[in-house]
């Protein structure tokens, strides 16, 4: 019964693990394809400006003191109130 059950863990663990593997080669095919369909297309500004919005919001994380990050987490930690 115990080589049963490690014999089953270990093909869950492969179904699993060749799973994930299949949904990553597929994803990067499918990227794959639409760079060969479409490879001059732009980024669209709305994608630009959240990226830059992204920097700008790390640069002030860099330049925040720890008393700022303390506040931040504690902020981030606390649970929405419903409305």
């Amino acid at each position: 019964v115990c080589q049963a059950l490690h014999r089953a863990r270990g093909q869950t663990g492969l179904w699993l693990g060749a799973y994930a593997a299949g949904t990553l080669a597929l994803c990067l095919l499918s990227a794959w394809i639409a760079y060969q369909l479409h490879p001059a297309t732009p980024v669209p500004p709305e994608v630009a400006a959240y990226a830059e919005q992204g920097r700008k919001h790390a640069a002030l994380l860099d330049k925040a003191s720890d008393k700022e990050l303390k506040l931040i987490k504690e902020i981030q930690a606390r649970r929405a109130r419903p409305k």
